[in-house]
This record gives C-alpha cells, structure tokens and sequence, in this order.
C-alpha cells in the first residue's frame, strides 16, 4: 500500500490559483488518516495554504517553489533553498528579453513575474489572470515549448520548467521535484515504492517530469481527475 501521498497543486488538486473543492478537501482529510499527504508545487506556501483553505491546516505537508522550502505538517521548516542575487538576475534578464518580444497579449506588466525566494514564475498572461482565460492561453503547452525552442534560456545555475498554465518556473539548476522528494524520503527514511507522486505535468520540461523515475507516478488530467485518483486510494487498504 502506499503510504506517503505527494501531489501537485494547480490542475491537480486545484484549478490555476483557486480554492479546492469540497469535495477535494474532504477526500484529502479522509486521506490524511491513514497516509501522509505532502503538496508539492511551485507555488509558494502562502499560496497552497490559501487554495487548500484552513479545514485542511495540520493534515498535510507543504513543499512549496518546487519542493524548494519544505515544512512537515506540524509546521517545522526542514530546509529553503533561495536563490541568490546573481541567478534572479539571469531570470529576470531572460524574462525581460521575453517581455520585449511582446509575444502574447496581457493586462499588466507588473503581475507577470511573481519572485517567490526559492524560485521565479513568469506568466505570460499574468498570474492573477481569469481563469478562464488562462485555461485557454496554452492547454496543451506548445505555446511555452515553442518559447524554449525559439529562445533557450541558458544558465550554468539555474533551470526553467514549464508549470500550471501559463507559466514558467525557473529555480536552482538541479533543486526540482523530483531531488527534493528524494531527500525528503531519505531524510525521514521512507521507502520509495511506499509513495505514489500524483500530477498532471509528468511530460517533456514540465515541473513534474523530474519526479519520474524517483517514485512511483500518477499521471492526472485535472482536479476532477484526481478525485478519482483518491477515492481509488481510500478504497486499497
């Protein structure tokens, strides 16, 4: 059975930047009896608290910018990663190269970069866009590969990974999901094939792919989706 349950967040347990359901919240809760829950997204921990809501406070842990800043459950912070000057640098001067290029239509320049300590997200439409609307910039994310291939964005220190919907993260070259989930199984001695990731960007420079080959996988479609996922869990036991 598995044991330690780790999940993305946006298109996973949540839509983009939006509060979980009630019925994921209640799946997580019921979930959280008997396994561990750990939410691991390049959102910050401000944001995943503010989406999974206060119900959820206490059942999960929170690994924030990546897995970047990881807290356990009782609220201790086992380790942040923060960038240094230098490596925003890179970042912001690839995302001001990118601006320039004035490739897709936005409201405010101001909401595209959101600096998060452990990492940088870019949005190429803004981050507290509509829904609706974000849905819709690039589901099936040949918008932001195009972007890779036309404009490499090359650094000895950091790495960029397509993330939610309209973004891209760039964080410290090597400090992904999938090397932060490994030390955090190290770190507490959990075994491997005891823990299941669950996420819908396990493809090609997506911000799960790092996580393949770590742990067992499961890939997801959206939140409705993983509601499905959990209830097939809750029923293993």
């Amino acid at each position: 059975m598995k044991k330690y349950i780790f999940f993305d967040l946006d298109n996973t347990l949540t839509r983009s930047r939006s509060l979980a359901t009630p019925t994921v919240i209640k799946l997580l809760k019921t979930l959280a009896k008997n396994h561990e829950v750990l939410v691991v997204s390049g959102q910050s921990a401000a944001r995943i608290a503010a989406q999974l809501g206060p119900t959820l406070d206490g059942t999960y842990w929170s690994m924030g910018q990546n897995g970047n800043r990881c807290v356990d459950k009782s609220g201790n912070l086992l380790w942040e990663h923060n960038m240094n000057w230098l490596q925003k640098f890179e970042v912001l001067s690839y995302s001001h190269k990118i601006l320039s290029k004035n490739l897709f239509p936005y409201k405010d320049k101001l909401d595209l970069v959101d600096d998060r300590g452990s990492q940088i997200s870019y949005s190429f439409v803004g981050h507290t866009e509509k829904i609706g609307l974000k849905e819709k910039f690039d589901p099936d994310k040949t918008r932001r590969t195009m972007v890779l291939k036309k404009f490499p964005f090359k650094s000895k220190t950091v790495e960029v990974k397509i993330a939610g919907t309209t973004c891209f993260d760039f964080f410290i070259k090597g400090s992904h999901k999938g090397k932060n989930i490994s030390d955090l199984c190290k770190k507490m001695g959990w075994k491997k094939n005891n823990c299941l990731y669950i996420g819908d960007a396990l493809f090609k420079n997506g911000n799960d792919e790092a996580v393949i080959g770590v742990i067992p996988i499961k890939k997801v479609r959206d939140p409705n989706d993983t509601e499905r996922v959990i209830q097939e869990l809750l029923l293993k036991k």
